[in-house]
This record gives C-alpha cells, sequence and structure tokens, in this order.
C-alpha cells in the first residue's frame, strides 16, 4: 500500500470513528432517563448519586446493588450534573480514558516485543484490536457502564508497575477494585509476583478509599451496615456456586458468566429466549436436579461440583505457571501473565454481561502483536490466527441471543486465556543465579 493511500485509509477511518463516537454519545444520552426504564445503567447511578448528595444516604432504589460503597462517592460528583449532560461527560472521560489505554498498551508491547528492532505498522496494530473490542466498547457507552474506565484504571497500573512506580501502580489498583470488584482476582498475581511494595500501595490505597472515605460519609455504624449488607446480598447471595443452583434476575442469556453456564447445560433453564409458540428455549445437556451429593459435611449440587472442577481446571496451572517471582521473569511473559489474570477475571465471575469483554483489549492487543510479530518471522500462526477469527466472529454472535446463551464469548475467552498461558510458557524465567540482562530481544533477556 502507498503512503498517500495508506494516509487516506487513516482519515477515512479516523473520520469513521469520530462520527460513530458522536452518535454513540447521542444515544447513551437519549436512553439515559428519568424513569428507570431500564434503557440504561447510567440513570441508575446518576439517581443513587442525586440521593446521596440530597439526603447523604445510600439507597437500592435504583437497582445500585452490586458496589461497594466507595463506588457512590467516586460517582456523585457526575450527579451534580444534569442527566444528560452527566452522561455525556462520563462517557467523554470513559472514551478518553480508552484512548489513553490503547496508547499506553501500544507502547508497552512495543518495548518488549520490538524494542531493537522495527515494529509492525502502528496503525494497523492499534486498529485491529480496537475493532475485536468495538462491540462491547459501544455497548459499554451506551449502557453508561464502568468498563472503560476500569479497563484504564488497570491499564494504567501495569505501567506503573512495568516502570517500577509500585506505590502509584497500588493506587490505581485499589481504586479498580473499590469501584468494580472483580479486578481483585489481580491481586493474587502481584502476590505470586513478590511486588510487596505494589500490594502495600493497594492496601494503604483501599483502606483510604473504603474505610476512610466512606467512614467519613456514612458515620462508623452506617459504613458497618453497609458492608455487612454488601456481604450478605453480593458476596454470599451472589457467589458463582449460588448463582449455579438458584432462581435470579440475573439468569439472562446476557450474562456468560460459568455459573450461569454450569445451570444452563444441567438444567432447564429460562434465560429470556423463547421458541415460537413464546416458550422457554432450553440448552441444557443433562437434567439434573438440586439434591446434596457429597463427603461428610461437603457437600453440593452436581452442577456445583462441576463448578468446582472448572475452577480448579483453570486455577491449578495458572497459579503453577505464573509462581516465578518479577525479577526473574523476561517482560514479554509478565505481559502475557497479566493478560491471563485479565481473562480470569471473567472467568471466575458470577456476573459477566456483554460489555465487560470491553477488558479484554489487552489480551486482544497482545494477540495481535504476537500474530503480526509471527507473521514477520515466518512462524507458524495457527492458534493465533483461529482465536482472533473467532473473536472477530464474536461481533457478529453478539447479535444472536442463542449464541450468547449457550457461551460464546465465554468460550473465547477461555480460548484466549489459555493462548496467553500458552504464550507465557514460551518464555521462561529466569535462573535465580544469572545476571539480570539489560537488553530484550522479542520478548528474551539478550546474554549479553
Amino acid at each position: 500500500m502507498s503512503k498517500k493511500s495508506s494516509r487516506a485509509t487513516k482519515t477515512i477511518l479516523t473520520i469513521a470513528v469520530l462520527v460513530v463516537g458522536i452518535v454513540t454519545l447521542a444515544i447513551a444520552a437519549y436512553r439515559a432517563r428519568h424513569d428507570q426504564s431500564s434503557t440504561s445503567d447510567f440513570d441508575d447511578f446518576w439517581l443513587t448519586g442525586r440521593h446521596f448528595l440530597n439526603t447523604g444516604e445510600m439507597t437500592e432504589d435504583y437497582g445500585v446493588h452490586n458496589y461497594l460503597p466507595f463506588f457512590l462517592l467516586f460517582f456523585a460528583p457526575f450527579s451534580v450534573l444534569p442527566l444528560k449532560v452527566s452522561s455525556v461527560v462520563f462517557n467523554l472521560i470513559a472514551l478518553t480514558g480508552f484512548a489513553f489505554s490503547v496508547r499506553v498498551t501500544d507502547g508497552l508491547l512495543a518495548e518488549s516485543n520490538h524494542p531493537n528492532s522495527s515494529a509492525p505498522n502502528s496503525f494497523l496494530r492499534r486498529a485491529a484490536p480496537v475493532l475485536m473490542c468495538s462491540a462491547y466498547v459501544i455497548g459499554t457507552v451506551i449502557m453508561g457502564q464502568m468498563a472503560l474506565m476500569t479497563l484504564a484504571m488497570l491499564v494504567f497500573a501495569w505501567r506503573c508497575a512495568e516502570k517500577k512506580q509500585d506505590l502509584t501502580a497500588g493506587f490505581w489498583l485499589a481504586l479498580a477494585i473499590s469501584t468494580k470488584v472483580y479486578p481483585a482476582t489481580l491481586v493474587p498475581f502481584f502476590f505470586l509476583k513478590r511486588k510487596w511494595r505494589l500490594l502495600a500501595g493497594t492496601l494503604v490505597s483501599s483502606v483510604l478509599m473504603n474505610v476512610v472515605a466512606v467512614g467519613l460519609a456514612f458515620g462508623s455504624q452506617e459504613t458497618k451496615r453497609l458492608y455487612g449488607e454488601f456481604w450478605t446480598r453480593s458476596v454470599q447471595g451472589q457467589s458463582g456456586l449460588r448463582l449455579a443452583v438458584i432462581k435470579s434476575d440475573k439468569m439472562s442469556y446476557t450474562n456468560q458468566s460459568s455459573s450461569l453456564l454450569a445451570r444452563r447445560y444441567t438444567c432447564p433453564t429460562d434465560s429470556g429466549v423463547d421458541t415460537s409458540p413464546g416458550r422457554p428455549r432450553h440448552i441444557n445437556i443433562v437434567n439434573w436436579d438440586d439434591s446434596l451429593v457429597g463427603f461428610g459435611s461437603i457437600r453440593f449440587t452436581r452442577s456445583q461440583w462441576l463448578l468446582l472442577a472448572y475452577y480448579a481446571v483453570i486455577l491449578g496451572p495458572t497459579l503453577w505457571i505464573c509462581r516465578h517471582s518479577w525479577e526473574t521473569c523476561p517482560r514479554l511473559r509478565l505481559q502475557c501473565e497479566f493478560a491471563a489474570f485479565i481473562l480470569l477475571a471473567l472467568l471466575l465471575s458470577p456476573i459477566v454481561w456483554s460489555f465487560y469483554y470491553t477488558l479484554c483489549y489487552f489480551p486482544l492487543a497482545l494477540l495481535n502483536w504476537k500474530g503480526l510479530t509471527q507473521w514477520r518471522q515466518g512462524k507458524r500462526l495457527t492458534s493465533t490466527l483461529v482465536i482472533a477469527v473467532f473473536w472477530w466472529l464474536g461481533l457478529v454472535a453478539i447479535a444472536v441471543p442463542l449464541i450468547r446463551m449457550g457461551g460464546y464469548h465465554w468460550a473465547c475467552c477461555l480460548a484466549l486465556f489459555a493462548l496467553m498461558l500458552a504464550y507465557a510458557v514460551r518464555h521462561p524465567p529466569r535462573n535465580t543465579g544469572e545476571p539480570k540482562s539489560t537488553e530484550m530481544k522479542n520478548g528474551e533477556p539478550s546474554k549479553t
């Protein structure tokens, strides 16, 4: 492609992105209403924040349940503005964070993959993963959800960790956890890496956000009550094992968590997909009842045992592969492991709405980098190409409720997770007696 045609392509795509962005922001603002019509999550956040500003109290009347109390303090400033203005401001900040996430991620991957040689075309390597996430990004904006901000917080935390700014990294990780709980899955990752300063920063920041700030806003007794309710309602009441056996409002086909898939495939479950006569469509392979089986006091339903086996299968190899300390791992291995743990958060979460897959941007960017690098080096890239194709098809599959009910995107996430671990294994850690390398070549330490 000539330089002139390349510039024309970039210009056309840039204009297309701007148009799509403006239209998406307009749709998001239109869907944000005061009538709780369920067309947006943002209006629930805004109404809850406005209630807090008016009364100093936290309420669940508007459907905001599974968030730590700090989330209300984080969101309250947006509730000062009129609803539709607030929606535009919130989403502009979220999209700006996403743009920085793309830039930061590309820069970090460029440093680890091609520090001493020319990298693949910058526009191609940035555009492809963005397009692969586009449906989930648009969905996040339209729903007024937190996924883009959560992604930005995690990417900023990772950048600070790579730059040895551990306390700052801990702050960003704590902020991500305090506003959306599932990034807490990354805490064990940094524990395995022996990043003690980063974990200390996370702990201190978490205490300041969730104990000090919340305590000052609500008072000690109310804070204790709010956390007690959160534990009972969200941790116990909506755990993965519990959602695998109970009927709940989380059973919609749009929830592609492992817990709901275990339920759908082991017993008739109404996921909101009907056949032509209006009867619920079921996809169960077997029909297990809720009788308990086990040994002694350890007793679960067969669906729960299936889910526990799934947890063991994905957690065992992950913890073993990622057991090496930060100092002994090549930079590219660390990035692959970090990407795997982002995906692990989605694979373990009991609730995974479609917009959660926005968090897959970092792993997909890494997948794209590896594919371009393998192609330039003339290596086989079968697994990389197959998984990329399935993620591209996921942009179409999201429009088919039956496919989503069957867990297509969960399967794509699981396959990408396995590939990230496979990438990590290809870059073995150094022996503890080896000196640290000062140069990197294609993600490997160079013995110079």
